[in-house]
C-alpha cells in the first residue's frame, strides 16, 4: 500500500510533528501543515524554494547554516533543541532532527528535518529536577545522620548533619569504611551482622550502636538501614539513618536507678514494718505472759505481806521485803531491755 501526500500529512497531523524535505544545500522542497507551536521558529511560513537558514527567526540563522553544512559534509544525523515563548509567556521546548538522505552512491541527495513540540517532557524533566533538588537539600539538611554506603561498606553520601555531629568532614568521611571511621570494635560486628540480614531481607528495623566522635565523643546512635537497588532491582548498596539518642539513653538510666533507689527504699520500708509487727506481737506476748502473770504475783505477795504485817517478825519482814525487791529488780531489767530492743528497731 502506498502512501499519498495527504496520508503523510494526515499521520504528522496525528503525531503533533512538523516536518521539512530539503535539498542538500537547504532549499526547502517540501513542508508538512504547520502547527501554531512551530511558526515561533520561524520569521516566515516554510514555502517550497526557501533556504530554510534565511526563514527561521535572526538569531537562529547562523546556526541552522551551520547544522546544514554539517549534515552535508558529516552525513551523519543531527538533534538540537530550541526554547521560545509564546505571546501569552508560555515556555516551549522544540525538537529539532536533521536526517540525511543519501543515494545509492552514498551522496547527500536531501535532509529531512522533523521537528516535535517536546514541552510536556520539558516540564516534567524540570519537576522531576527541581523534586531531586528538593529532596537533596531536604537530605542534606535533615536533623538526622543520613549516610550512603555502597556494597563494600565504604561512604558515599554525608549530610551535613552528620558533620555537626560526629565532627567529620564529607572529605574526611569519603573513601572511608563507615565502620572503620565510627564505630567501635565490639560494634563493627553487629554492624556486620545487620548488613548480612539486610541482603536476607531480615534486618531489623531499629538498632543501636555506639559511635565514636572526632573529638572522642561517644554517642549512642539509634539506626535503621536501607537497601538501594538500580533500576534493575540489583542492590548497590544502602542508606543508613541515624538518631542521636546519647540524652535520651542516659535520661531511661537515671530513671531506671531512681526506679531501683525507689523500690530498695520500698522494701526496706517493708521490712521494717514487719519488724514492727514482729515487735508489737512480742509486746503482746511479753505484756500476757513475761509482765502480766508476774505482776499479778508480785501485787498478791505484796497485799499478803500487808495483811500479815503484825504478825511478821522483824527478820520475817526484811526476808519477805527482799525477796519482793528482788522481784521488782527483776522485771525494771525485763523492761528496760525491752524498751532497748524496741529503740533500736524505731530507727530502723
Amino acid at each position: 500500500m502506498k502512501l499519498d501526500n495527504s496520508d503523510i500529512q494526515h499521520l504528522l497531523d496525528i503525531s503533533g510533528e512538523f516536518f521539512i524535505l530539503t535539498d542538500a544545500a537547504g532549499s526547502v522542497q517540501f513542508c508538512s501543515r504547520m502547527q501554531t507551536q512551530f511558526k515561533l521558529f520561524f520569521a516566515k511560513i516554510p514555502e517550497a524554494g526557501d533556504l530554510l537558514p534565511e526563514i527561521v527567526l535572526p538569531d537562529r540563522q547562523a546556526a541552522i547554516q551551520l547544522i546544514i553544512h554539517d549534515v552535508s559534509g558529516c552525513r551523519q544525523l543531527f538533534k538540537t533543541e530550541a526554547e521560545l515563548v509564546d505571546k501569552q509567556g508560555n515556555v516551549i521546548f522544540l525538537s529539532i532532527t536533521f536526517q540525511p538522505r543519501l543515494n545509492e552512491h552514498g551522496t547527500l541527495e536531501q535532509i529531512y528535518v522533523l521537528m516535535q513540540d517536546i514541552s510536556q517532557q520539558k516540564n516534567f524533566e524540570h519537576k522531576l529536577s527541581a523534586q531531586a533538588k528538593s529532596i537533596s537539600n531536604l537530605i542534606e539538611l535533615a536533623h538526622a545522620l543520613i549516610i550512603g554506603i555502597d556494597t563494600r561498606g565504604y561512604i558515599t553520601d554525608w549530610n551535613t548533619h552528620s558533620t555537626r555531629l560526629t565532627g567529620y568532614t564529607k572529605n574526611e568521611a569519603y573513601t572511608k569504611k563507615f565502620k572503620d571511621l565510627l564505630l567501635f570494635d565490639t560494634y563493627k560486628q553487629v554492624f556486620e551482622t545487620e548488613m548480612a540480614s539486610l541482603t536476607e531481607g531480615k534486618s531489623e528495623q531499629n538498632f543501636e550502636v555506639m559511635v565514636k566522635c572526632k573529638s572522642g565523643l561517644i554517642l549512642t546512635v539509634l539506626v535503621n538501614i536501607t537497601q538501594r537497588t538500580n533500576p534493575g532491582g540489583q542492590v548497590i548498596g544502602s542508606v543508613l539513618v541515624g538518631h542521636d539518642v546519647t540524652e535520651l539513653v542516659q535520661h531511661q538510666k537515671t530513671l531506671e536507678e531512681k526506679v531501683q533507689e525507689r523500690n530498695r527504699e520500698l522494701m526496706q520500708a517493708l521490712k521494717n514494718e514487719r519488724e514492727m509487727l514482729d515487735l508489737k506481737k512480742r509486746l503482746t506476748s511479753l505484756a500476757s505472759k513475761e509482765l502480766y502473770e508476774p505482776l499479778v504475783q508480785l501485787h498478791t505477795d505484796v497485799e499478803l505481806t500487808a495483811m500479815q504485817l503484825s504478825q511478821l517478825s522483824g527478820n520475817e519482814l526484811e526476808t519477805r521485803i527482799l525477796h519482793l525487791e528482788k522481784r521488782i529488780n527483776q522485771l525494771l531489767l525485763l523492761v528496760n531491755g525491752f524498751f532497748h530492743h524496741t529503740n533500736k528497731t524505731s530507727k530502723k
